[in-house]
């Protein structure tokens, strides 16, 4: 077998186990965290960052093999791998990893992030992929055959596609997002707050993918726009394009960041509010049991309410509670079944449930014997302290965008501006107005780029009017000419005739401009007739020079001969 088609299999070989790893990493990890699920596992951080790694690396995998065989596949495959790549790499690693760090969630739940983020990203990442293809069939199809039967509504859907896919793309990430936490709620009993940080979790995840996936199909399809107006003749309005791009790509950035960081804000929040909670929890259990040991020592015998109004001291917020337990004695339903594991199973110890409202626990047996008494703490009595503070974020926030968004009004317009006068400077040249030219003296890379364009025009106008003079002289020295001269391109045809060379073959200049001379003007070599002489026509002209007479048949199918003193042969 040949070296090259043994690669060529061997490679095509490597692409498919890739594409074959992609879809086991999917079912693997997506029937661990389902039976995580079924059986009650608890699913830590490490372990779900772990599967998701693996299969994001698999993913990247795949797409360094696709780019080393690219030119061996259509356009419509290299859009599906471009909406593909991104959207598993973005939702199976940087997704998960942000949700980490603004939302709030146990070990259970992790396991249900888990599965939702498996199925979610292969289907409804496969409608958002299905919609953008079905829109992209008309682009694939010119790519492919190279005609349109409406070229200036192709040529329009290729500045309007970016946009179509970065807002569908928008659009399906929150309905995703939205649905996720849906079923987080349904299946997992998420508190109110974490759900609202989820679906906004969506929403600024999704703004920055978009915005990549509508600069990255701009760039994609300039080769198609470029195709479309050289063979339909095509161009469209540029004005305003470049200042409303900055403004649109500048703005959505700041307005991610700020939700970035705003959620960022709201979770820090909460962690340094439950360390509050929990050192407060931990000081009074401390109290309760040194007061609790003094009474004793002085009063051996203490009654149940004695005990109970000590124990009150504990309570955290305005629904707090205090529950004491006789050991093996259940915790109400609105605890998770994880967090009465775990106080069955340790003497003390904290614990955070997530069970239809976000708790902070304390629990112990070592304050009452026989007895385990669990401190319950409800965050949601503990918001009201943050919604000034909310308030006086949001409107400094808003101030901060108002003000960026200021900021990028007057740079969008002050760029734009450049490039506009560096479009006139264009204009002007073409127009043949060299002397007028004015460099931009902006100090950047417009300013060197004026200057050079600059220079080049001006040379170009110089070399223009020298060949302009030149080409008259050339050719009143081509007619007044006694030989006939004929001119042709490196591709043998006739770019010139002058009226001697007219009148001896008897075709006028215009009727054999742009033939071949040497096939397409009836023409004999030597003095042994027509047809003998044309089959050595080749042989004869494959020499460097020959001094033979030449024959050439007339338009009126004359021969007229012509002997000429020199002629430089080459070969047709």
């Amino acid at each position: 077998m040949p070296r090259r088609k043994q690669f060529i299999k061997v490679s095509d070989a490597v692409f498919m186990l890739a594409a074959a790893g992609v879809l086991a990493g999917i079912f693997i990890a997506g029937y661990f965290f389902l039976f995580s699920l079924l059986t009650g596992r608890v699913v830590d951080w490490v372990t779900f960052f772990v599967l998701f790694s693996a299969l994001t690396l698999l993913n990247i995998f795949l797409l360094v093999q696709f780019w080393k065989r690219r030119f061996r596949f259509g356009i419509g495959w290299h859009a599906f791998m471009l909406l593909w790549g991104p959207l598993a790499i973005w939702y199976w690693l940087f997704a998960p990893i942000y949700y980490f760090f603004t939302v709030n969630l146990d070990g259970a739940r992790i396991a249900l992030l888990g599965f939702i983020y498996l199925w979610e990203v292969p289907i409804v990442g496969g409608i958002f992929i299905a919609l953008a293809l079905a829109r992209f069939h008309r682009i694939r199809k010119f790519q492919e055959t190279g005609e349109t039967k409406n070229p200036e509504s192709l040529y329009k859907l290729t500045f309007q596609y970016p946009k179509f896919v970065g807002v569908t793309l928008f659009l399906i990430s929150v309905i995703g997002y939205t649905v996720g936490t849906v079923q987080l709620n349904t299946f997992g009993e998420l508190p109110t707050l974490e759900q609202a940080k989820s679906v906004a979790n969506g929403v600024v995840v999704a703004i920055f993918l978009a915005l990549f996936y509508s600069l990255v199909f701009d760039r994609f399809l300039e080769p198609i726009r470029l195709a479309l107006e050289k063979r339909y003749d095509l161009s469209m309005k540029q004005e305003g394009r470049l200042t409303l791009r900055i403004f649109m790509v500048t703005l959505l950035v700041v307005l991610g960041s700020v939700g970035l960081f705003g959620l960022l804000i709201v979770e820090s929040w909460q962690m340094i509010e439950r360390e509050n909670i929990l050192r407060e929890m931990r000081d009074d259990a401390l109290q309760v049991t040194k007061s609790l040991v003094v009474q004793l020592e002085q009063n051996s015998m203490l009654s149940g309410d004695d005990i109970v109004q000590q124990l009150e001291t504990l309570r955290q917020g305005e629904r707090g509670e205090i529950l004491i337990l006789e050991p093996g004695q259940p915790l109400p339903e609105y605890f998770s079944p994880q967090t009465q594991q775990l106080i069955a199973q340790q003497p003390f110890g904290v614990v955070e449930d997530f069970r239809k409202s976000h708790k902070i626990m304390l629990f112990t047996d070592g304050i009452v014997p026989g007895k385990i008494v669990v401190s319950v703490a409800y965050m949601k009595d503990f918001y009201g302290i943050f919604q000034e503070t909310f308030q006086f974020l949001a409107i400094g926030a808003l101030f901060v965008t108002v003000l960026c968004v200021s900021v990028i009004t007057f740079m969008s317009f002050a760029i734009s501006e450049r490039a506009r006068r560096l479009a006139r400077l264009v204009h002007r040249a073409e127009s043949g107005d060299t002397k007028s030219l004015r460099p931009i003296p902006s100090g950047d890379e417009f300013d060197a780029l004026s200057r050079s364009f600059i220079r080049f025009a001006t040379r170009e106008k110089e070399l223009q009017s020298h060949l302009e003079k030149e080409k008259i002289q050339y050719e009143g020295i081509v007619k007044d000419i006694g030989e006939g001269l004929v001119v042709t391109d490196n591709k043998g045809g006739v770019v010139t005739m002058n009226p001697a060379a007219a009148s001896l073959i008897g075709y006028e200049e215009k009727e054999v401009m742009g033939k071949k001379w040497a096939s397409d003007i009836p023409r004999v070599l030597g003095e042994q007739g027509n047809v003998l002489l044309r089959k050595k026509r080749r042989q004869l002209l494959s020499r460097a020079s020959y001094r033979d007479p030449v024959y050439y048949e007339r338009k009126n199918y004359r021969i007229s001969k012509r002997v000429p003193r020199h002629y430089e042969g080459k070969r047709d």
